[in-house]
């Protein structure tokens, strides 16, 4: 990359047999008239920084699952209540006949049941560093809000979503997941169980796919929004939050050679801008 842009340069190496990291820094050392003379490098282990920053990530996923558990418990509970009223009433139906309209009411609230886990596991999961893959990030902001409203279902606000379908990004599923949730819970918070609206939009622009996520909420104070992506920082009063849900996305945001950008107008609302490279791009 050196080479071509004349440009210092870093890039993170894994070796997957030896379960390490490297960083390797290049500079270039040029004559008077810009002409390449030699590249310096520089290779540092990285091997404990990695790790450490994946056990962050995971720790502030947890964290996230105690905040939807509720949510979630409730919204289990209502198809498990239709399981077991409709075979309780399949269990005393004398015509046999009639047992297959309730053993497909049975099989739909299983079926839910299922997705409500499989979103849960899916979000909750370690992931691996490898798993790479072509993915729509429209799919990943619905499975996102779907799990987020679980835990805020009573919120009156309107969600307006306006995608711009067709571009992929090359990510780690689970870790944008991660993302998308932690801003929309954000947005969900912002609004503080009032009348209001999430807006989801998306649209593709030359290299990225921009993914917005605005909120009508009580929005942030000047003076702490250069802070807000800061570890342990937060507004929200002890015991609300950790301090690192922003520093997380921001960590995810750029490790997948993204940006984030943040508005806000207090009394107004949020918008977070994101920006990912599309799929046929190298990260």
């Amino acid at each position: 990359m050196t080479l071509d842009t004349r440009q210092p340069a870093s890039a993170i190496l894994k070796f997957p047999e030896t379960e390490r990291a490297q960083e390797i820094f290049s500079y270039p050392v040029s004559d008077g008239k810009g002409n390449l003379l030699y590249l310096i490098e520089y290779v540092k282990d990285v091997t404990e920084e990695q790790r450490l920053q994946e056990q962050l990530i995971q720790s502030e996923k947890l964290a996230g699952i105690g905040i939807l558990a509720s949510g979630v418990a409730h919204e289990i509970n209502n198809p498990l209540s239709g399981i077991i009223g409709m075979a309780e009433i399949a269990l005393e139906e004398e015509d046999p006949s009639k047992n297959k309209d309730y053993l497909t009411d049975i099989l739909t609230c299983g079926q839910r049941i299922g997705e409500i886990v499989n979103g849960l596991r899916s979000y909750s999961r370690t992931a691996k560093r490898e798993e790479l893959s072509a993915i729509d990030p429209h799919e990943i902001l619905e499975t996102s809000l779907k799990m987020v409203q679980l835990g805020v279902k009573s919120a009156p606000v309107e969600v307006i979503k306006n995608f711009e379908p067709g571009e992929k990004i090359k990510a780690n599923p689970g870790e944008i997941q991660q993302v998308f949730t932690n801003l929309i819970t954000n947005a969900f918070q912002a609004m503080n169980g009032k009348r209001g609206h999430l807006t989801l939009s998306s649209r593709s622009l030359k290299d990225f796919v921009e993914i917005k996520v605005s909120d009508s909420g009580v929005g942030i104070s000047p003076k702490y929004l250069n802070q807000i992506f800061d570890p342990f920082f937060t507004t929200k009063k002890t015991g609300e939050g950790t301090g690192l849900g922003l520093n997380i996305v921001y960590r995810i945001v750029t490790k997948h050679e993204g940006t984030i950008e943040v508005e806000s107008t207090e009394s107004v609302g949020t918008t977070f801008t994101i920006k990912f490279p599309k799929w046929r791009n190298k990260l």
